[in-house]
C-alpha cells in the first residue's frame, strides 16, 4: 500500500535529437513566449549598424562671412586698377561657390566615404570627395592669378589671402555619437515570436 501511494518517477515520452526536425505530433505552447536573439547575432547586428551610420560633418555659417569681410578689407587697402579689380571680383565669386558646395579640412578626406552633411537642420548624404579641400581652393585662386598678370599682387599679399581660406564644414562628433547611440538603442534582442 506504501508503494502504491508514492509518486512514481514520470517517464519522458518523446526521444529529442539535436538538429533533427520535431518527428511526433503538434506541440502546443501554453502561452506566447519570444525567440531571444545569440549573443553573437546581436554584436553582428551592432557591428553591422555602426558601420552603416555615416559620420555626420556640420557647416558652420559663420565662416563665409568671417572669410568675404577679412578679404574684402584687405582688397579695400590695396591699390586698385582694372586687373586687380577684375582678379578680386573673380576671387570672390570663386570663394563664394566653392563654400557654397562645401570646404572641408585635407586631412578630413584621407578616407573616400559617405558622410551625412548637416546644414541648418536640413540633412544630405553625400561623398566627402564631393566637397572641395580647403588646398582646392587655394589652388583654383593661384590657378587663376597666373592667368592674369602675376606682377600684380605681392607674394605677401597672395599669401595673406590664401591664408584666409579655411574650411566651413567639419566633422560633428557629438551628432555622430547620438545618431549611433539612437540607432544602436533601437535593437531589439528577439527575432521572433511563438503565440499560444
Amino acid at each position: 500500500m506504501v508503494v502504491y501511494l508514492l509518486p512514481r518517477a514520470g517517464s519522458f515520452q518523446y526521444e529529442i535529437q539535436a538538429g533533427k526536425p520535431w518527428q511526433y505530433e503538434t506541440l502546443l505552447a501554453p502561452y506566447d513566449f519570444p525567440i531571444q536573439k545569440t549573443a553573437d547575432e546581436l554584436e553582428e547586428e551592432r557591428k553591422r549598424l555602426k558601420a552603416n551610420i555615416p559620420r555626420y560633418f556640420s557647416v558652420d555659417k559663420e565662416v563665409l562671412p568671417a572669410v568675404i569681410d577679412a578679404f574684402d578689407q584687405y582688397v579695400a587697402a590695396l591699390p586698385a586698377n582694372e586687373a586687380s579689380n577684375a582678379l578680386f571680383i573673380n576671387w570672390r565669386t570663386t570663394i563664394e561657390a566653392m563654400y557654397a558646395i562645401g570646404v572641408v579640412s585635407f586631412s578630413e578626406t584621407l578616407f573616400e566615404e559617405e558622410i551625412a552633411l548637416v546644414n541648418n537642420t536640413r540633412k544630405k548624404t553625400i561623398k566627402l570627395t564631393d566637397l572641395y579641400t580647403d588646398i582646392d581652393v587655394k589652388n583654383v585662386l593661384e590657378n587663376q592669378l597666373t592667368e592674369v598678370e602675376s606682377a600684380i599682387l605681392s607674394d605677401a599679399s597672395i599669401q595673406y589671402l590664401l591664408s584666409l581660406i579655411t574650411s566651413n564644414v567639419s566633422y560633428d562628433e557629438t551628432l555622430t555619437a547620438q545618431f549611433r547611440s539612437e540607432a544602436l538603442a533601437g535593437i531589439v534582442s528577439i527575432r521572433g515570436l511563438v503565440t499560444k
